[in-house]
């Protein structure tokens, strides 16, 4: 499949998405400006199972026994991978809504990953006013009840994204552009600058009412979706 640029100042370019069910269990090879991204079940309640499920998934892209890896982060929370008290070369981040993961993973770039699943709450408007900037939130106004709710998750799940790209959390401030301008569909792509660097969004439709988006430090040539079993 291939995804047109939308909305962007930047030039127009194209993002081609492949998805395969990965079951070879040797080393994986990313070529640059190219995103692996993994997609999965886990039990909700056993949080560690998700860390394992992680481990392995890393393993296939690293020349390290997993039962070495231990995981670090950086000041706002972000982690990485450490093997023998050293830093891996590996970028990646994961993010997870009910009992459904998904990972991104770059040989050479920052890049962060958010997934929602789209559910009314009586405060999503009071949420929007607190985080989002001003325009979206009037965007949001200006929408049926039911058109609000898809949009809210959509601005949510692409900040959010951008944000764990940048390794920073919600807190903390950072003037992102006005989302809204960009999501043209649930399946948006666009490149902005921010803090004089460009980054790189792919939003996704995971299922019905379940949104994921993806941001890359840079230029992304190709999606490859695994299923993980």
């Amino acid at each position: 499949m291939r995804h047109e640029l939308a909305g962007s100042t930047q030039e127009r370019d194209t993002i081609n998405i492949n998805v395969s069910l990965f079951k070879d269990r040797q080393i994986l090879k990313i070529i640059p400006n190219d995103i692996h991204i993994w997609r999965g079940q886990f039990n909700k309640n056993n949080k560690e199972e998700l860390t394992e499920i992680l481990k392995s998934i890393l393993s296939f892209y690293v020349e390290f026994e997993k039962k070495n890896f231990n995981f670090n982060k950086t000041r706002f929370g972000k982690p990485y991978l450490v093997c023998d008290n050293k830093k891996v070369n590996i970028f990646f981040n994961i993010t997870h809504s009910e009992n459904i993961f998904a990972l991104i993973i770059s040989n050479d770039k920052e890049c962060g990953i958010d997934l929602e699943f789209c559910i009314y709450q009586d405060d999503l408007m009071d949420v929007a006013k607190s985080f989002f900037n001003q325009a979206d939130y009037a965007y949001l106004l200006s929408l049926n009840s039911e058109e609000r709710i898809t949009k809210f998750y959509q601005i949510w799940i692409t900040r959010e994204a951008i944000l764990k790209c940048i390794g920073i959390g919600i807190s903390q401030y950072i003037k992102l552009p006005d989302i809204a301008n960009y999501l043209i569909s649930p399946s948006s792509m666009f490149s902005t600058e921010i803090e004089n660097s460009i980054y790189t969004v792919q939003t996704f439709t995971q299922s019905d009412n379940l949104l994921g988006a993806v941001a890359v430090k840079g230029k992304i040539n190709t999606l490859n979706f695994y299923e993980y079993e």
